[in-house]
């Protein structure tokens, strides 16, 4: 099944790039073996339907040495949403942290596009200026989305997903990493 391209606004993705153009560039890696943290972006609903499947693939990166912290996005400007006390792996995020083109503007969400790690995943199959946001900001080597063509410049490997269809998608990733272990 093809997925279909989304358009976003070009008024908003040129702010977006003029924010982020001087975004320090990744250091190479001598290797995989090299990635010990990772970041995993995700809006709130993808969680909510699939939460035993992103536990397990979290599992999955710890089995292989990778540290990862979920970065959750919540739908709503509302803060009383979001749960208190949330684990120190995990930063939930609301719509009012990030501008309205997606650029985070809120400490928590500055700490989220800056965290240190080697590894981004974008695991929302659906593009948007957020995705794109952490995308450019994230320091990590390897930066790995669903593919769409906006994401061409700022993420190094784009995987076809089918929406819906999360399984299939973080079985391509774990094929992915077994031909660079």
């Amino acid at each position: 099944m093809q997925q279909n391209e989304v358009k976003l606004s070009s008024f908003k993705l040129s702010l977006l790039k003029l924010k982020t153009k001087n975004a320090s560039k990744p250091k190479p890696l001598s290797s995989f073996k090299d990635v010990k943290r990772a970041v995993i972006f995700l809006g709130l609903h993808l969680w909510q339907r699939n939460q035993t499947e992103i536990l397990n693939f979290k599992a999955y990166l710890k089995s292989l040495g990778i540290e990862s912290t979920l970065v959750f996005l919540y739908p709503t400007k509302d803060p009383k949403t979001v749960a208190e006390g949330t684990p120190a792996d995990e930063i939930h995020l609301i719509l009012k942290d990030f501008s309205g083109y997606g650029y985070p503007k809120s400490e928590k969400a500055l700490k989220a596009a800056s965290l240190p790690s080697e590894l981004f995943i974008n695991l929302n199959s659906v593009p948007g200026y957020h995705e794109l946001a952490l995308g450019k900001l994230s320091k990590a080597y390897f930066k790995i989305t669903p593919y769409q063509t906006i994401y061409k410049n700022d993420y190094s490997i784009l995987l076809k997903s089918t929406p819906d269809n999360l399984n299939e998608y973080l079985k391509q990733i774990r094929e992915f990493f077994s031909h660079l272990t």
